[in-house]
Parts: structure tokens; sequence; C-alpha cells
């Protein structure tokens, strides 16, 4: 198998993968080209592998839904990695975030556009992708133990990991990605306006990703879909809004937003009580959000503010900042 090295920038505060392997680079040619591995000298070499034992780990223990793993190395912390099957392909895909060099071509994986941050082992090669980031706690995988399922395994070393998966594999140490095997011919997708998952598939997933509930002495209550939603799988922008178990009025609530039915985030960074969606449409949601002033009660609040989020074309724009008196209240300085 044939590899090059190249030297990367280190990306920071990536999180939940998305996994996506029938996306892959708008180039046409491949991010790094398959010959032999080039060395910092330029001299060419093998590729070394590690010089300890490597113990082989029980995937069980990284279990992350039916037939997945997840991990990051523990030499290369935030670097996480998911091992899943390939519904297409049969088999699994291995999707790990590394770092690319600065002048790699970017990527689209909708809704995301720009440099790749993630590269995937496919059955039949790898492809250059950009996901998005998500929750912590991936269970770190000790150096120089290896997790694997089926065909593919990925091997933790100081300083970061090499992953194999058929054709293809990947090592990432220190900053230095090589790539090893044929880039995987990706078919351009049908163009197809609308999402596929169902409305209770998608906003579910969506409030399972939400940080937790500490807003407001919230004390981490769990977040909950009570039904009030727009969501639709082929409008530029739906919403759904989740709510405080066991609320009130004045509970955090938060506003999440879908493209085309793929979830993109809340509305804002914090939850706020007293929060209701006043107006939609394909393109537009525009909330109402009050707070009360001075020695009001919270049943007297008359504090109001309402803020318009649109879709542009690339991403959600908020059109009218919140009011100072709302975000200090609600300690979101």
């Amino acid at each position: 198998m044939t590899a090059t090295t190249v030297t990367c920038r280190m990306i920071a505060g990536i999180g939940v993968l998305l996994l996506a392997a029938g996306c892959g680079s708008t180039a046409g040619d491949p991010v790094v080209e398959s010959t032999s591995e080039v060395t910092a000298s330029g001299s060419s070499s093998p590729a070394q592998m590690p010089a300890a034992d490597v113990v082989d780990v029980n995937p069980s223990d990284f279990s992350f839904g039916a037939d997945s793993v997840r991990f990051e190395p523990a030499g290369s912390p935030g670097y996480e990695c998911v091992i899943g099957p390939n519904p297409d392909l049969g088999g699994h895909d291995v999707s790990c975030f590394v770092a690319f060099p600065p002048d790699t071509p970017a990527v689209t994986n909708t809704p995301f556009s720009g440099e790749p941050n993630m590269i995937v082992l496919r059955p039949d090669g790898y492809v250059v992708t950009i996901s998005e980031g998500g929750p912590p706690g991936a269970r770190p995988l000790p150096e120089n133990t290896r997790l694997g399922v089926g065909d593919a395994q990925c091997t933790a070393l100081p300083g970061g990991m090499d992953c194999d998966n058929g054709p293809a594999g990947f090592r990432f140490v220190d900053g230095e990605l090589t790539v090893r095997g044929p880039q995987a011919s990706i078919p351009e997708p049908a163009v197809d306006p609308c999402g596929t998952a169902s409305a209770n598939t998608a906003i579910a997933n969506a409030v399972n990703r939400l940080p937790p509930n500490t807003a407001g002495g919230a004390g981490g209550a769990e977040w909950i879909f009570a039904g009030e939603t727009n969501f639709d799988p082929c409008a530029d922008l739906s919403y759904a809004v989740a709510e405080t178990a066991r609320g009130t009025g004045s509970s955090p609530q938060q506003v999440m937003f879908f493209h085309r039915g793929v979830y993109l985030g809340t509305a804002t960074r914090c939850a706020f009580g007293f929060t209701s969606v006043v107006g939609s449409s394909d393109d537009s949601v525009t909330v109402q959000y009050r707070w009360p002033r001075g020695t009001e009660s919270n049943a007297e609040a008359s504090g109001r503010a309402t803020a318009t989020f649109g879709w542009n074309g690339d991403r959600v724009v908020m059109q009218n900042d919140l009011p100072a008196q709302l975000l200090e209240i609600n300690g979101c300085n």
C-alpha cells in the first residue's frame, strides 16, 4: 500500500461526528497523492508501525449505537472517531476528525462547506469531508491499543492514531497526516431538496444533542419536545421548541433550527424562559422573548423583544440583537 505524508496544522474545538460517507472533496484530484511515503527530508521510506506491542481492546467497551464504536486516541485528544456500518457498500466506515494542510481544497457536505476536518475510510477507499462537532465524552483509546469492527480498525499511537479499512488507511500523529490507498469514487448525488428523516426522528435526535439544561436554575433538568414545531424537510428553515421537563412558562426553552430536515443548532447560545415563536415562513422564524423588569414577578413580566432568524442561502442569520437586560437577567453576558 502506498502513501504520502503532509504536515498539518491542528484544529481545535471539535465535538460530535455527523457521519457523511457520501460526501467528498470538491476538487477533481485527491487531496493527498498516493505514491510513496515522503519523510521530512524528502527521501522515501516504508511506513513504520509502532515498535511497542499492540493490545486489542473489546469493542463493546466503546459502543456507540448499533454495531458502532466511538473513541478518541489518548495521545491526540479532541480528534475523535466513529466506526459504523456502511449501509450502501456493506462493511464499515471509519470516520475520524483530523487536521489538513491550510491549502487543502474546500469541500461541501450540506449544510456544511469549507476547509475539510474529517477523513472517512470506506470499504472502497478514502473520502475527505467536513462535519460538525458535538457532545464531548468520547472514551480515550489508550496508546498502543487497537479497536476493530469487522475489517475496520484503528490503533492509538503516541501522539495520534493509525487506521485501516480495506484498501485505504491513514496515520495522523503529531499533526502529520499520511493517507494510504485510493480515493473513493463518489458519484454526484441526485439533487433532492427535501430531507429524508421523519419529524419525530429529526427532532428527537436534535433534543439529544442539546447541551445540559442549567439555565434559570434548571439544575440539569431533562430537555423534552412537547409538540411545538413547523418541521418541514423541504423548507430552508423550520423549527422545533425544546422545553424543560416538568417546567413552567418561566423555565428554559430552546428553539432548534433545521435546514431541509437537517438539524443546524439553536437560535441562541443561552436558553431563556418565556420563549415563543410568533411567526415563520419557509426561510425565516421570528421568536419573542419576555422577562421581568425591576421588581416584577414572573407573572408580571413586561419586558419583550423579538428576533427574526433567516436563512441566507448558506447559514442562519439573526437579523436583530437581543436586549442587554434580557441577557444579563439570564446570565448570558
